[in-house]
């Protein structure tokens, strides 16, 4: 288990362009995979909440490992912050 000091050395070290993945994966405790497949259509900024409906695995985006692995994660104000630098910081923003 790390320390709260711990995840925030990792998070503050992270580069720039990737700080958003590691504060979701500390906030979320979502797969790498489901977090790799995330697109900005499954966060949902008003009710603060994403949709884990897909994954990242070889390549392509699939389901997630079992049919109980799709799911809605709700989320803060801390991670509602680092998600709208995040999308205001990529070129991938489409939905």
């Amino acid at each position: 288990m790390w320390t709260a000091a711990q995840l925030r050395s990792i998070v503050d070290t992270a580069p720039d362009q990737h700080r958003g993945l590691f504060q979701c994966a500390m906030l979320t405790g979502a797969r790498l995979g489901e977090l790799l497949g995330l697109q900005w259509k499954h966060v949902d900024f008003n009710d603060q909440k994403l949709e884990i409906s897909q994954a990242l695995w070889e390549g392509r985006l699939l389901p997630p490992k079992t049919a109980g692995s799709v799911r809605t994660i709700y989320f803060g104000h801390g991670l509602s912050m680092a998600l709208i630098v995040q999308k205001q910081n990529s070129t991938h923003t489409a939905p």
